[in-house]
């Protein structure tokens, strides 16, 4: 197994992309830490599909936006495991609305969630990463952080504000043997783009900018983290990658 005795902290991991990378990780071995604003029951299923397939997990609660719930997380992963050796930035919220229907407060929940959340998880994993002299982080972004995207201008700048934070991240922690890179899934098959899929007009339209002509599914995305995790992947670092059937581009 390629992740043998790592552990891997996925923020998000109760559903959707989030819930994939964990069990793709657990298969190859890997030690998971899901994080996740509230312990639903997916979070509960996760947990025992990972220890049916013989991996060990663990759930702590965290909002990701609060640096006091950040520090415990990183601190409680240290404690229970004796090192962080993967981090995946995969929490998120959506809030849309239009530019001028935007409030600060859809603003700052869908900013916090994405933006802030990826710099103080980076930030507090980091530090641990630097003393072992190793470590992967990645930065789940979106086609929207690159080309923006109507009604959730929040959500764009959010994606975007995480390519800009990859970028600097992976050049002060590239001496430290840290890689650090960002996954760019187009539309992906979850609750977060279930108005674009089941609205006609908009999964038309939508459909006819992706050239393999369909929408990703979250297994399409996981296998992303596993390579980049894996020593594969290692020596590819401050990259982008966009996972979305040939949308962005071209």
């Amino acid at each position: 197994m390629k992740l043998a005795d790592k552990v891997a902290i996925i923020t998000g991991g109760g559903r959707g992309i989030g819930q994939a990378g964990a069990l793709e990780l657990a298969r190859e071995g890997a030690v998971i830490v899901i994080s996740d604003i509230a312990e639903h029951d997916e979070v509960s299923n996760t947990l025992a599909e990972i220890k049916r397939i013989g991996g060990k997990g663990i759930f702590i609660k965290t909002d990701v936006g609060d640096e006091d719930q950040v520090i415990s997380l990183v601190d409680r992963s240290v404690e229970s495991f004796g090192r962080v050796d993967i981090l995946i930035n995969c929490a998120g919220a959506s809030d849309p609305a239009m530019l001028t229907n935007m409030t600060l407060d859809k603003w700052f929940k869908v900013i916090n969630s994405h933006l802030t959340g990826s710099f103080l998880c980076t930030r507090e994993v980091a530090r641990h990463m630097k003393g072992q002299n190793y470590g992967t982080i990645i930065f789940v972004s979106s086609i929207a952080g690159s080309e923006g995207t109507v009604g959730q201008c929040n959500y764009g700048a959010a994606k975007g504000g995480m390519l800009g934070l990859m970028k600097s991240c992976a050049k002060e922690l590239a001496r430290y043997n840290i890689n650090v890179n960002a996954v760019c899934p187009g539309v992906v098959e979850t609750a977060m783009t279930e108005t674009i899929r089941n609205d006609e007009k908009f999964r038309e339209v939508t459909l006819n900018r992706i050239l393999m002509g369909k929408f990703a599914t979250v297994d399409t995305i996981a296998p992303m983290f596993k390579y980049l995790a894996s020593e594969d992947g290692h020596y590819i670092h401050g990259q982008t990658l966009y996972v979305d059937g040939g949308m962005f581009g071209l």
